[in-house]
């Protein structure tokens, strides 16, 4: 189980690394920050992989921007947090990488005690079983985790701080003082992170003995797996808070972005309000009581289970699939795949007929939109109720200690009287005696309603004059 969960963990891990470089990228266009320090020479000549692929990765998100050809006066060197990010991140990677391949090991090797070697007719005991191989990596993963989250955080301070933001507004809004902008959202990153730092503290020198002393060094790792799913699910929103901050920060820049940071400066806000808005639409499903509460709570439910369950697909199976179906070259373009071929094939030439002919265009797409909303007044009208107006609903209500006998005879007096016959016992009342012949019939109902919702004896009276 601990090998599972890792296994699951570090595939997480490592799609939050490549979110942790597009969001420090945003940031450091925000910063205005000085580019040399993320050139990949500098790295390549130190020689920690992760770094060199962190640099090249930022490189790549801010390419084409004024800030990268340099139109932008910039620091000699900016703080720790800024430049040394390709460090710090790359580190993480490394981290990750042996985290994986001791994890690959594990998954691929015997963990069994007693091993039986039946080709040699042999039995032999041991400690495969031992969980440190997997448990010591993920602390160290864990603690990884933790440590990219500080540094986000630290720039997210350099963010909100006018004293350190270059020009931005205090917290990132123009009413500071009236509004607090963003500096709440600061609170929240610092207390996940002060969460992280307690959970980063390694489970694997944390053995107590046990079974008199016969399993008196254990790995822990269990507790490695939980904490670092915990260490994860708060780095998510550090992250997410320091993206937030980022593309509130870019638009207050008037100058050319790199296309990386563009593009997800526009995934932003989108992703952020649709959250936003299904969470605060659900919210009142949720809080329903009684009767509104047992009939709506079913679609709540169903509801939050099916988005729950897209978003689960959207970050797991999802980027599987793509992963297949979109492939990627050994550079940094991607490489169509037969199924973007073959739609392209399609797409192309609709899309030039609609270049040369954009009056037709036009109309194509706005005419099914009319046709929609004229359609929609004659939808749905063969499940609307018949409105019967001129209808009568009574209700009577007699002394509770009514009999049913007495009951009864009034129920035939109210059903004559609403027809307008006579009430004497014995005189039928029949079509020709009708003073009222618009009323066809009456239907009574003595007792309780048909629903239940009341409690009723005989001395409640129902009646309708359709």
């Amino acid at each position: 189980l601990l090998t599972a969960m890792s296994a699951i963990q570090l595939y997480d891990i490592s799609r939050w690394l490549k979110q942790a470089g597009i969001a420090c990228a945003m940031s450091l266009e925000a910063l205005v920050a000085n580019l040399k320090p993320y050139d990949t020479r500098v790295h390549e000549l130190r020689g920690f992989p992760g770094a060199v692929q962190v640099a090249r990765a930022i490189m790549l998100c801010v390419d084409g921007s004024d800030l990268a050809t340099g139109k932008i006066k910039t620091k000699v060197q900016d703080a720790y947090s800024m430049r040394s990010s390709p460090q710090v991140i790359g580190a993480a990677v490394d981290a990750v990488e042996w985290a994986r391949r001791q994890v690959e090991i594990e998954l691929n090797g015997v963990g069994d005690n007693p091993i039986f070697l039946p080709e040699v007719r042999l039995t032999l005991t041991g400690a495969n079983f031992q969980g440190s191989p997997v448990s010591l990596p993920m602390d160290m993963v864990g603690a990884a985790v933790t440590m990219v989250c500080v540094l986000s955080e630290r720039r997210l301070n350099r963010l909100a701080n006018p004293a350190l933001s270059v020009g931005l507004p205090a917290f990132l809004t123009k009413g500071a003082g009236m509004f607090s902008g963003l500096m709440l959202s600061q609170y929240t990153a610092d207390h996940l992170i002060v969460e992280q730092r307690i959970l980063s503290v390694p489970a694997s020198v944390q053995s107590i003995p046990a079974a008199a002393d016969q399993e008196d060094f254990v790995s822990m790792g269990m507790n490695t797996a939980i904490k670092n799913g915990q260490i994860l699910d708060n780095a998510y929103g550090i992250l997410g808070i320091e993206f937030m901050a980022a593309a509130q920060a870019l638009d207050f820049r008037e100058f050319k972005f790199g296309r990386g940071v563009a593009a997800a400066r526009e995934v932003g806000p989108p992703m952020f309000a649709s959250t936003l808005i299904i969470a605060v639409a659900f919210i009142p499903l949720f809080t329903l009581t009684g009767v509104a509460g047992v009939i709506m709570s079913p679609m709540a439910q169903t509801y939050a289970f099916a988005i729950g369950g897209s978003i689960l697909l959207s970050l797991t199976l999802t980027p599987v699939l793509a992963s297949r179906i979109l492939p990627t070259s050994s550079g940094d373009h991607e490489k169509e795949s037969l199924p973007m071929r073959l739609i392209g094939r399609l797409y192309r030439p609709i899309f030039a007929f609609s270049l040369q002919r954009p009056k037709l265009a036009i109309f194509l797409g706005v005419a099914p939109v009319v046709a929609a909303l004229v359609a929609s007044a004659f939808l749905g009208r063969e499940f609307m109720p018949k409105l019967e107006e001129g209808n009568f609903w009574i209700r009577a209500t007699l002394p509770i200690s009514i009999s049913l006998e007495q009951s009864a005879r009034y129920v035939g007096r109210m059903r004559s009287i609403v027809r307008g016959c006579s009430t004497e016992e014995g005189v039928a009342c029949t079509r020709a005696a009708q003073r009222r012949p618009e009323i066809q019939t009456v239907i009574s109902q003595l007792g309780r309603p048909d629903d239940g919702t009341d409690v009723s004896g005989f001395h409640n009276i129902e009646l309708l004059a359709p």
